[in-house]
């Protein structure tokens, strides 16, 4: 099969490159998402996969992990997905007046802007359309994860954001993050995994 040919080469230049560098190739990523998919597995499932037998995300993937996960996926002993019914989303449990970044809903929609008020269990957020009086219960949960071009690493939910810069709330205070030094970065949105190949864009 084409798909198998392809599979194929991508583990021979990823041999071949290796001394450039121990991180996961974004063709090495973009092959474990297509055969993990053919599996059945779920973005969640396949995090779930990967922090059990590498404690790690997808971006977090040494070349040779890369390798030895993509021939795993091809053997006669591939990995199954064990999907279930998917859980409940995760609701922000940070909502605060400033917060300044996109909202993602429980319904699917997705506004830009900033809180000003919180009353009566509804946020106020004023976006270019208008001033929106949104149910908290209604609000997704946003973290990050984040690893600088200097390894430092930070995890956490994301106050606010702009052409620039992030603001994480981190264990242990409120970290602004410039966007040209991160490295890599996988958001979760109501606690499902968006990988960083699927933001990098926004970078």
């Amino acid at each position: 099969m084409n798909k198998i040919k392809l599979v194929f080469l991508l583990i021979i230049s990823s041999t071949l490159i290796y001394c450039q560098g121990n991180g996961i190739l974004p063709a090495q990523m973009n092959a474990i998402q297509t055969l993990a998919a053919d599996k059945g597995f779920s973005d969640e499932a396949l995090n779930t996969l990967l922090y059990k037998e590498y404690g790690t995300n997808l971006s977090g993937l040494s070349k040779t992990q890369a390798i030895e996960l993509i021939q795993s996926f091809q053997s006669n002993n591939a990995p199954q997905s064990t999907n279930v019914s998917s859980p409940e989303p995760v609701l922000a449990d940070i909502l605060e007046i400033g917060m300044s970044k996109k909202f993602y809903l429980k319904d699917g929609n997705v506004i830009r802007g900033d809180i000003i008020d919180i009353a009566d269990g509804r946020c106020h957020i004023v976006t270019t359309e208008g001033t929106l009086k949104i149910p908290m219960t209604d609000i997704l949960e946003e973290t990050v994860d984040i690893t600088k071009n200097d390894d430092a690493r930070y995890k956490g939910p994301l106050l606010q954001e702009n052409q620039e810069t992030l603001i994480v709330r981190s264990n242990y205070g409120d970290v602004t993050i410039n966007k040209k030094d991160i490295k890599t970065m996988d958001r979760y949105h109501g606690g499902k995994l968006i990988p960083w190949i699927e933001n990098k864009q926004n970078f």
